[in-house]
């Protein structure tokens, strides 16, 4: 029986998706410019520190104060376990790297799972959804980070909520958030709210094609958000408003002058640089073309899509609202969620959005020039190194050690550049394209 190719196949494995993850995150981990101890991390290095040794800057409020209760206090306490077991240094790196790793997981689940886009493509837009950064609002909106740090632990369990919630199951989709809550409570009450909006789009999806609303429908939908809701209202009770009712509370135009001294750039759109509304408006007609095409020409995942449609209204609004209120009229409750943070999700989705309706028209027209040009390049050097010439295997063996011995060190010593990560991805995706499954377990180029 013929083997599948892995160009045409339309669903991974468990197997394939979590090999092809270890592959994308090492390499992204590897040349991304990995910190630690530098910049912001050493903030965050100190309420773990404190935790450990009682007498480490004793005198010091600042770092006194650090271990109170507060928005990093659980993240503190994590840290803190994980260091009775392993050093602080690689608490930190196993962290992020398993970020990186469930991450990528994540998103190669939603473009081969939900949108069935086939194996090959899959790591090819997974690898971009990665390392493409279409425009930046401010410092916490990206999706990954070179260093570990609460919102950067937290985005995983957000997109997790996410992806759970397309896929109507909104009790385990708060479940997840609810860890994420821990980490990063703003971000994570925000993803909550935004995931419960997606059963809510669902339905309204629902009735909008049978034109009809009855108590029966509203009863369903009921009987889905009632206990998330109830369940996130109780968890957040527990773990955050008790606790903040015990904490002194101070005047807040003193609050709110630090507050917006410390996160001016995060919270101010009025300050975010003029291309970065340019990429902005770029990217968002690309993903309007993107809706608008696959409206017409593609028929299934109607649901998600008018699910995930709706969604990135809602970030533009709660965007537009959180610019209203933090600049024009101040509103304490708004400055601290700094909204603009969850413009990685408007990011995230729209990328998978706009690549899916490119692939939807590379395989709805089987002559494309790019899909000719791409399996014609297979093609001519599948003719150039056979199959059955044996020696193959034993020479890309020779290349991935000479790559991991000799050339990689040099990258890593001198470059700390995330499209350095960009690039041997796509090495990466290269290689899938020449040798297919066939000589994976001979030499896989992991340049690490």
């Amino acid at each position: 029986m013929k083997q599948t190719s892995i160009h045409s196949r339309k669903l991974m494995s468990i197997i394939e998706l979590l090999y092809y993850s270890f592959i994308i995150s090492t390499i992204s981990i590897l040349f991304i410019g990995y910190q630690y101890g530098e910049g912001d991390s050493l903030f965050l290095l100190m309420p773990a520190l404190k935790n450990i040794d009682p007498l480490y800057l004793i005198n010091d409020h600042f770092v006194n104060s650090s271990v109170e209760f507060g928005p990093r206090y659980y993240w503190t306490l994590l840290v803190s376990f994980l260091v009775k077991y392993i050093s602080l240094e690689h608490v930190f790196f196993y962290l992020l790297y398993l970020t990186y790793y469930t991450i990528t997981y994540i998103t190669l689940y939603t473009t081969n799972r939900i949108f069935k886009i086939n194996v090959l493509f899959s790591i090819l837009f997974t690898i971009i959804a990665f390392n493409l950064i279409p425009f930046n609002f401010g410092a916490g909106d990206h999706l990954i980070s070179n260093y570990l740090k609460p919102s950067t632990l937290v985005k995983p369990f957000c997109l997790l909520s996410i992806i759970l919630a397309l896929k109507n199951r909104p009790v385990l989709s708060i479940c997840i958030i609810c860890i994420g809550i821990l980490f990063s409570p703003t971000t994570g009450l925000e993803t909550a709210i935004f995931s419960l909006s997606i059963i809510v789009f669902g339905y309204i999806y629902d009735i909008s094609s049978t034109n009809s609303l009855d108590s029966w429908q509203l009863y369903k939908l009921l009987k889905k958000i009632l206990p998330a809701g109830i369940l996130l209202l109780l968890f957040i009770s527990y773990y955050w408003l008790f606790e903040y009712a015990n904490i002194p509370t101070i005047d807040n135009s003193k609050y709110l002058d630090a507050f917006i001294f410390r996160n001016y750039h995060n919270i101010t759109p009025s300050q975010f640089p003029v291309r970065a509304y340019i990429r902005f408006l770029f990217f968002s007609i690309c993903l309007i073309f993107s809706f608008r095409y696959l409206t017409f020409n593609y028929s299934d995942n109607r649901r998600e899509l008018f699910q995930i449609k709706y969604l990135l209204v809602s970030i533009l609004i709660f965007c537009f609202l959180g610019y209203l209120f933090s600049e024009i009229y101040l509103v304490k409750s708004w400055i601290i969620a700094m909204p603009f943070r969850i413009v990685f999700l408007y990011k995230w989705l729209g990328i998978i959005i706009i690549f899916f309706a490119f692939y939807h028209s590379l395989i709805a027209k089987q002559t494309h020039p790019i899909k000719i040009l791409l399996y014609s390049f297979k093609e001519n050097i599948k003719q150039i190194v056979p199959e059955n010439f044996i020696p193959t295997k034993y020479l890309l063996v020779m290349l991935s050690l000479l790559t991991t011995i000799i050339f990689v060190p040099l990258i890593k010593a001198y470059t700390q550049l995330q499209w350095i990560s960009f690039i041997f991805s796509i090495i990466f995706f290269v290689w899938l394209i020449i040798v297919n499954n066939k000589y994976l377990r001979y030499g896989i180029p992991l340049l690490f």
